[in-house]
């Protein structure tokens, strides 16, 4: 009986202290960054937001001679972003595409 209190009871003060630093680590909110890259247009900050979170969409990129599409996940801008139901659930860049005037 005696041994068991010797290895019991170290085991659960060290899990006394330590269970609190994992579950404040578990609880914390992962949080994400979208880039905005305007392909040569005009600048539009990051912006973070928490794991799974929408994001509102930003102001339209202005270039000079350009007319503004859309913003993709990809830079050949074959899968657009959709803010009304695309979480973020990474860093992300999202590009925009413009498209020269004629």
């Amino acid at each position: 009986m005696r041994m068991k209190k010797i290895v019991v009871y170290p085991l659960i003060a060290l899990l006394i202290l330590v269970a609190p630093i994992f579950l404040m680590t578990a609880c914390k909110e992962r949080k994400y960054t979208v880039i905005f890259d305007t392909c040569g247009g005009s600048e539009i900050s990051s912006v973070t937001v928490n794991a799974g979170g929408l994001i509102e969409e930003p102001e339209v990129p202005v270039r000079a001679g350009y007319e503004f599409e859309g913003w993709y996940i990809d830079q050949d801008y074959f899968d657009e972003f959709n803010f009304d139901l695309d979480g973020i659930n990474e860093d992300t860049t999202l590009y925009a595409n413009l498209i020269k005037k004629f």
